[in-house]
């Protein structure tokens, strides 16, 4: 009877240590042109913002356009450094107009996951295409708090 609780614990241990190793995200290299379907104008579904991105330089240069404001709000770029993809945000208004970096946590083809948690807020920024036309956008900080937004596709 004693073995077979050993051999049922190796047994255990095995299975979740494959789990483990079976779940855990990879860190997949990341192309900067592989980025393209980033391309384009993107209006939110509130129609209060529009975030233009294109691909130059080797790297992927962005703005935030607010309607209300009339202006642009917020320079944007995902870049390669090292071989580490960051995604900078500089909010002309806000922290002095310095950028602020979040690292690529993780990459599937159509999303991406940023990351910064010494950054107060936000911590986390998500894009992720749903279609050719449509992109979701999740930005939010250590407690979930923050705000999403479905992006449509404006100019090819």
């Amino acid at each position: 009877m004693k073995n077979y609780s050993v051999v049922k614990v190796i047994i255990m241990f095995t299975i979740a240590i494959i789990c483990f190793m079976a779940c855990k995200p990879t860190k997949e290299k990341v192309e900067i042109k592989s980025l393209s379907w980033l391309q384009g104008s993107w209006l939110t579904a509130d129609s209060t913002t529009i975030e233009t991105w294109a691909i130059q330089n080797g790297e992927v240069s962005g703005n935030a356009f607010s309607q209300k404001a009339g202006k642009i709000t917020e320079r944007l770029r995902i870049f390669d450094d090292n071989g580490k993809i960051f995604y900078e945000a500089t909010v002309l208004d806000q922290n002095e107009s310095k950028a602020i970096q979040f690292e690529l946590e993780s990459y599937s083809g159509d999303s991406l996951y940023f990351v910064n948690l010494k950054h107060d807020f936000p911590n986390y920024i998500v894009y992720k295409k749903t279609s050719d036309s449509t992109i979701y956008t999740k930005v939010y900080g250590k407690s979930n708090e923050g705000f999403s937004a479905v992006m449509t596709k404006l100019v090819n």
